[in-house]
């Protein structure tokens, strides 16, 4: 059986644990306790104990819905915690494993994550294999152990050479990220199918994945991507309608971006995209949301495809490959650089960011085949003009461009000066790009309070790079304590977003701990 943990619980500091199995069997006294407690039935009214033998009251039993009190089961849950110490601390690898759940979840006992970890150990240390599973996901996340992947690949490792179908699922995400091994997506998919025959219904659903990564492919970058121990979205080259995007996306971005967007909900009608869903997509998006930014795109599509390829240029710059796709689609559409040439020669703002915004990403030869090639220096001057209407997304990618030095000589001043008058405009996205630069270079200030305070906020709103930046303050101490295990969280969110940044980030902070094992030794890709 799987229990899981609300975001809330004491336990884990907040952090969901919905991949622990809980699994107890053979507490003999826990067992017997819990029969008693079903056997106890609450005291006869009083009538009936005046006139034990009459027959009015004999068989009484009082309407459902009258006000009684009722027993709160906290001591029943105290008396059975007692009974599983007492076992525990005999050496019962049973008893050791529910005490730990039990301080994990603080039933019948404190929540105590440390607790918790230390009697999990005690029982992996007698190779209960649930015990083994559990331990590996806290030291995963470094929830009451320290933070170490390795030596939770090896728990997980050994639980699926048992034949732990869930293990053997992780056993093949571990395979195919790039960070803890070497990726061997081969050896990856062979672990799916065994965990997938089993029936576990996540592999299940993830095989199709597997499966492509496995083949080869002319071309391929070699990227990397992190996972996050769930099933990641299979991305699909096809269009698709709004509501498949959307919930695609939500999928990819997690249970934060979905509670950012507001529209979780949406999931489960078949309703269309109604406004308080789109007043939640363009808040998200104007924090820097790439998953919000390829929704809205997809949405304009059939209507004003110029603005589509505006919001894909934005979502390509924070780095989704869906937009990717989805953009390089839209440029095939024999009446969009028709649209986009009129447009443009209106000097529409929109128009202006989105051809210069294509040329900045390298689309030369997709546009030269659409004969819409135009020079780095005509990018430019379009990219200005737009910035000059007060063009928020234009004014944020030139400051950009200036941050860089691309297309135009490097001036971190000006590019500073660009992302203020885009904060001013209301971009939140800007907002968090000085408030990161602040972290950076005055950590110790007093503004890197209200920097953090910014990153923050905007992390709520579903930017993903608040969650790169969260990750650089945790891991540097800049603002929060040194905690190396939620830094690497935060940086496995972002790089599962499809972050290159905090995929690096991610991988330096494992390279740090890296055994001297030939298993674990990484190859150049």
């Amino acid at each position: 059986m799987h229990y899981g943990m609300n975001n809330g619980s004491r336990g884990c500091a907040g952090t969901g644990v919905s991949a622990i199995v809980y699994a107890v069997r053979g507490l003999t006294a826990v067992s017997l306790l819990a029969a008693c407690f079903a056997g106890v039935v609450a005291s006869p009214p009083a009538a009936a104990q005046e006139k034990p033998n009459s027959p009015v009251f004999r068989n009484y039993r009082p309407p459902d819905e009258l006000p009684f009190i009722r027993q709160p089961d906290a001591i029943y849950e105290m008396t059975q915690a007692f009974l599983v110490a007492r076992k525990a601390s005999t050496g019962d690898p049973v008893a050791q494993h529910e005490l730990g759940i039990r301080y994990l979840w603080g039933r019948g006992v404190p929540a105590d994550t440390m607790r918790a970890a230390y009697w999990i150990a005690k029982a992996a240390e007698q190779n209960l294999g649930h015990a083994r599973f559990n331990l590996g996901i806290l030291t995963y996340n470094g929830w009451g152990v320290a933070w170490n992947p390795f030596e939770a690949y090896r728990q997980f490792r050994l639980c699926a050479d048992l034949g732990m179908h869930e293990a053997e699922f992780v056993v093949a995400q571990f395979l195919r990220e790039n960070l803890v091994l070497p990726r061997d997506n081969e050896e990856a998919l062979a672990w799916a199918r065994k965990a997938a025959e089993g029936g576990y219904e996540p592999a299940k659903d993830a095989l199709p994945e597997f499966e492509r990564s496995a083949q080869p492919v002319t071309g391929d970058s070699g990227s990397s991507t992190a996972m996050l121990l769930f099933p990641g979205m299979q991305d699909s080259a096809s269009k698709g309608n709004d509501r498949t995007l959307l919930s695609s996306a939500l999928e990819e971005a997690g249970p934060e971006l979905r509670k950012a967007l507001g529209i979780s909900e949406l999931l489960k009608h078949d309703s269309a995209v109604d406004s308080t869903t789109m007043v939640g997509l363009l808040s998200a998006a104007n924090a820097g949301s790439p998953e919000a930014l390829a929704v809205l795109g997809r949405m304009e599509e059939d209507h004003d495809p110029v603005a589509a390829a505006a919001f894909y240029v934005r979502a390509i710059r924070l780095e989704s490959a869906q937009a990717g796709r989805l953009l390089l689609h839209l440029m095939e559409d024999n009446g969009f650089f028709a649209a986009l040439r009129a447009r443009t020669d209106r000097g529409d703002s929109a128009a202006l960011f989105a051809w210069s915004g294509m040329v900045i990403l390298g689309l030369e030869p997709q546009l030269g085949q659409q004969q819409a090639y135009i020079t780095p220096a005509q990018a430019l001057a379009m990219l200005q003009k737009s910035t000059g209407k007060q063009y928020v997304p234009a004014l944020v990618e030139l400051g950009l461009s200036y941050y860089a030095g691309r297309l135009v000589v490097e001036n971190r001043a000006r590019a500073l000066e660009l992302w203020r008058i885009a904060s001013r405009g209301g971009s939140l996205e800007a907002e968090i790009r000085l408030a990161i630069m602040t972290l950076r270079e005055q950590p110790d200030s007093a503004a890197a309070a209200q920097a953090l305070d910014v990153v923050v906020r905007g992390g709520e709103a579903g930017s993903i790079l608040a969650d790169l930046a969260m990750g650089y303050c945790y891991e540097k101490g800049i603002g929060v304590p040194i905690r190396t295990a939620i830094a690497a969280h935060h940086y496995r969110t972002a790089a599962a977003r499809g972050s290159t940044d905090a995929f690096r980030a991610l991988r330096r902070l494992i390279d740090a701990l890296r055994p001297r094992e030939a298993e674990f030794e990484m190859r150049d890709e």
